[in-house]
């Protein structure tokens, strides 16, 4: 075959009748070889790519034109993704798309579920009841300098009260302070009563204001110790496709009425966004189904999700814990004890 043959082929596909050279080709990849023999395939349309023939075509041309080839599907095929510079993000409608790239479980706490909820805009608690024993769960989990504070807080709110001996060590220390029907509380005192633990609990039941406090420390250090864990785990997973985090790029709208408003864009920025497109071009070559085809979701995040359909790549997953880390709950304790009492 001549140039000339080889011109007369790249207008006849240009001219969408793709069908009329099949014939002496078979492949995208032998029509592509023959037109860049002779300098010709710049010339070639890309929109004139037949449906059934389009990964074939876009998985040569990625290979040769990749520059040109990627820009052509952010415009037309995943129109999720934007270039800026030498690197490509993706545009979220929302955090939460992200956990679709996680497995499913038919369990509600399932790793898609647990990572939709962290990622969400609402605050995430899962934990309702956290503690019955706020002594045991944060008294004793308080650094001395925490407990010391806290014991002079119970100081401050029940010195005033006729406190009665109700346990051992109160009968004792009543009895040396000469009036064994009531016990003197003292800042010099209160901290070695509360290190008792009856004695703790039971003047913890009189310093009601405290004692409600200690519950709602406990329960925020248990959701929040809980929560982070596992967004750490999420976005563990989610560093197998993107880098960094969300980032939010304010936009400012025009209302109907003049006014005007700051919308937030959400993007992030992807890992290998050429290599991904790459490996779903030659894991599909064929467009055997509609399914097949790169432009079919429209979206990035559907591109992955066909591949591990497919199990070119795995699901994202991770252990879904029962509890939080014992020892981050008790740093958060610690760490939010003075912002409570």
């Amino acid at each position: 075959m001549s140039k000339v043959a080889a011109e007369r082929a790249l207008e006849q596909f240009n001219d969408n009748n793709w069908e009329e050279i099949e014939p002496y080709f078979h492949t995208f990849e032998n029509f592509y070889k023959f037109l860049a023999k002779y300098g010709l395939d710049e010339q070639l349309n890309f929109y004139n790519i037949p449906d059934d023939y389009e990964n074939q075509y876009l998985g040569v041309m990625i290979n040769s034109k990749p520059e040109l080839t990627l820009q052509y599907i952010i415009d037309n095929l995943v129109t999720d993704v934007e270039k800026r510079g030498n690197d490509y993000y993706l545009r979220l409608r929302d955090r939460e798309e992200l956990s679709e790239l996680f497995k499913q479980n038919s369990r509600w706490e399932g790793a898609r579920s647990v990572a939709k909820a962290v990622l969400g805009e609402d605050w995430w608690e899962p934990y309702d009841s956290t503690t019955d024993d706020v002594y045991r769960d944060v008294y004793d989990e308080l650094t001395p300098e925490n407990k010391r504070y806290l014991s002079q807080a119970v100081f401050e709110e029940i010195s005033q009260q006729k406190i009665e001996p109700e346990t051992e060590m109160l009968e004792s220390l009543a009895e040396e302070q000469g009036h064994p029907e009531y016990v003197e509380l003292t800042t010099d005192n209160i901290k070695s009563l509360m290190d008792d633990e009856e004695t703790g609990k039971y003047l913890l039941r009189l310093a009601d204001n405290v004692k409600s406090e200690m519950y709602s420390i406990h329960h925020g250090a248990f959701n929040n110790a809980y929560s982070d864990e596992i967004y750490d785990e999420v976005w563990s997973e989610l560093g197998i496709f993107f880098e960094g985090r969300i980032d939010e790029t304010p936009r400012v709208i025009k209302n109907a009425d003049g006014t005007e408003k700051t919308k937030y864009d959400l993007y992030i920025k992807l890992k290998d966004f050429p290599g991904v497109i790459s490996k779903f071009l030659s894991e599909f070559p064929e467009n055997n189904y509609p399914s097949d085809s790169l432009g079919y979701s429209g979206t990035y995040i559907g591109i992955l999700q066909a591949m591990m359909d497919e199990t070119v790549y795995d699901w994202l997953d991770f252990r879904v814990p029962d509890y939080p880390d014992y020892r981050k709950t008790t740093q958060y304790i610690n760490d939010a004890l003075r912002d409570y009492i």
